[in-house]
């Protein structure tokens, strides 16, 4: 997927190594990493993850040759861990296809700590998500990140942006399988999330997943991560009355289970359908 490694005339050192061409391009797709995510992302050996002073090492020069940038993240007390961002050289370091597919279709920019939050937290499940997957010999075959999944609806007199937070289509015991992922922080009202379930409804409604996906086409199901129980049942109680009363009619499965389980074992029954008290696998 990397590019290959070029000869390099620049000031800013050797041209970099494929783990690091990986790094910078993972940087570029999700936007901000933390190290340990880098780490369980791309340091990962037969015998176990790299050691933490090889992955700081690496990240260090690659902040001093311009391809990554880092910030730490604000903590109520002390310093918090860095977090990295593409540097101003990251580009010069991947093939233009490269850094156009790692943006996506448009470049946001993380504008508060609450969106950068945000951002960590779906990488963390696709970090543990891959984890799982390749521990029971399946893997990620496609993950577009929130920046690379947006798509605008076409609108009887505009067009409407369609932005989950991550689309996933992976592979497990010759089954595949996709899904939308909405990372709910607790923090949006019901109106919020109703119109967010009408876009989905428009999207399936049109089928628009065929031009969105392309080949990776498969229908996806809709994946809630709530914040706690509390959260869960909220929302699992007020979708079901929704759905009863006919409602969002041409949406797939929706399925919903807390951050601590998604996180724990994304693959064991732990989701459940709103209206249905059986939990569910990804699987099923």
């Amino acid at each position: 997927m990397m590019s290959s490694q070029k000869k390099s005339s620049s000031r800013h050192g050797p041209i970099p190594t494929q783990r690091d061409l990986g790094i910078i391009y993972a940087v570029c797709q999700h936007g901000a990493l933390t190290r340990e995510q880098i780490r369980h992302l791309l340091f990962r050996k037969a015998e176990g993850l790299g050691s933490v002073q090889t992955v700081c090492r690496r990240l260090k020069l690659l902040v001093e040759r311009g391809y990554l940038h880092r910030l730490r993240i604000p903590t109520l007390m002390g310093s918090g861990p860095y977090v990295y961002f593409p540097g101003a050289q990251a580009g010069i370091a991947l093939s233009k296809d490269e850094t156009t597919l790692a943006r996506g279709r448009r470049r946001v920019r993380i504008h508060s700590a609450t969106e950068l939050a945000h951002s960590l937290e779906t990488t963390d499940f696709y970090v543990r998500f891959t984890e799982e997957l390749l521990e029971r010999g399946g893997h990620i075959i496609v993950w577009l990140s929130e920046r690379q999944a947006h798509y605008m609806l076409p609108g009887s007199s505009r067009s409407l942006p369609f932005t989950p937070d991550a689309y996933c289509l992976w592979t497990l015991c010759r089954e595949q399988g996709s899904f939308f992922l909405e990372w709910d922080r607790g923090t949006e009202s019901m109106v919020r999330i109703a119109e967010k379930l009408a876009r989905y409804e428009t999207y399936y409604g049109l089928r628009a997943y065929r031009d969105h996906l392309g080949e990776m086409g498969i229908r996806p199901r809709i994946l809630f991560v709530a914040s706690d129980d509390r959260r869960k049942k909220k929302l699992i109680d007020w979708m079901a009355r929704r759905l009863n009363k006919g409602e969002w009619a041409s949406l797939p499965t929706i399925l919903v289970a807390t951050r601590e389980y998604a996180h724990s074992q994304p693959l064991e029954p732990i989701w459940q359908v709103p209206g249905d008290t059986v939990p569910r696998r990804l699987v099923d």
